[in-house]
This record gives C-alpha cells, sequence and structure tokens, in this order.
C-alpha cells in the first residue's frame, strides 16, 4: 500500500501511465478491518490492471509477516518486457489472468501460503519468477519455487533463504 502517513485511510497516485488507488477502514499500517486497493496502468512494454480487497489485513512493522483474509483479487497482466521481468515487479514477459477468492494469504518470511478458490490462467515471467497456471492449477519456477492447485497456492523465496531478504 502506498499511503503517505500509517494512519491515512485513502491514497491515490498517478505517475506517468501507471494509476493507484485504496482505501482502508479501521486501521493504521500494521492492520485494517477492510482494506480495498486498485491498479491500472502502462509501464514499459507491460500493461495490466489489478483489484483486491479484503476483509482483514494483518502486516506488523515488528516482524516478517503478513496475513490477509476473506477477500477477492481479479486481474489481467500482459507483456513483452524481457529484460525488466527479471527483476521489476510490475514487468511482464507473457499473459496472465487472475480471478480468486482469498479464505487466508499469509506470508512468513520466506514462506508464502494463500488458502481459497481461484481459476487464474497463464504463463507469465515476472521479477524474476516464471508462473504457469491452467484454471488455478500450476507451477512457480524462479526467485519463488512452488505450487498451485485452484489458487491454493504455498511458495518460498529461493532467495531470502540464501541471503537476500529475510535470513540477512
Amino acid at each position: 500500500m502506498n499511503y503517505k502517513d500509517k494512519d491515512d485511510c485513502a491514497y491515490a497516485s498517478g505517475e506517468n501511465m501507471v494509476v493507484k488507488a485504496g482505501a482502508r477502514l479501521g486501521g493504521n499500517e500494521g492492520y485494517s478491518v477492510l482494506e480495498a486497493e486498485g491498479y491500472a496502468g502502462i509501464e514499459d512494454w507491460s500493461a495490466g490492471a489489478d483489484a483486491k480487497i479484503q476483509v482483514f489485513h494483518l502486516n506488523p512493522n515488528d516482524a516478517p509477516v503478513k496475513a490477509r483474509f476473506f477477500g477477492a483479487d481479479v486481474g489481467a497482466n500482459a507483456g513483452v518486457d524481457f529484460a525488466n521481468s527479471f527483476y521489476k515487479k510490475n514487468a511482464v514477459l507473457g499473459a496472465e489472468v487472475k480471478a480468486r477468492l482469498t479464505l487466508s494469504d499469509c506470508k512468513a518470511g520466506p514462506f508464502n501460503l494463500h488458502l481459497g478458490l481461484g481459476v487464474s490462467t497463464g504463463l507469465a515471467m515476472k521479477d524474476g519468477t516464471v508462473e504457469a497456471k491452467l484454471a488455478g492449477t500450476g507451477l512457480i519456477v524462479g526467485k519463488k519455487i512452488g505450487f498451485a492447485a485452484y489458487d491454493n497456492e504455498f511458495s518460498i523465496d529461493t532467495l531470502a533463504l540464501v541471503g537476500k531478504g529475510w535470513l540477512w
């Protein structure tokens, strides 16, 4: 989230051809009772749009843990950005469409677990990770390694295990 102050309830930003907006109810940067965000834009050789909402979001400052519960994600991304897709978050090589419901989505250190139901489909590389999914089922290989079944997903951030990020 891109809130300017930890207690802000909403944000909106536009830079070049990218627009981001979000709002939260009952919370601050560490937690929120209801939170929604959206992103749309064209960046270098990639284009996409995403929207998410969750009923409870937890992001404490003193621990490498993030969790969100009872939500939904929808989005589409496509691009031919070969060079930047190795390290840039919104740079995409390939195409993907995401539609999923979330019971819980938790990240603790290098480990990520998403429980819910979804039918995400696509073949894309972004941020150094290739994701191949059909109807929410597939593999994740690269900086992250994992698997998904109907968008119930488990992955490990391999670089965090060897020293880039979580451990050091």
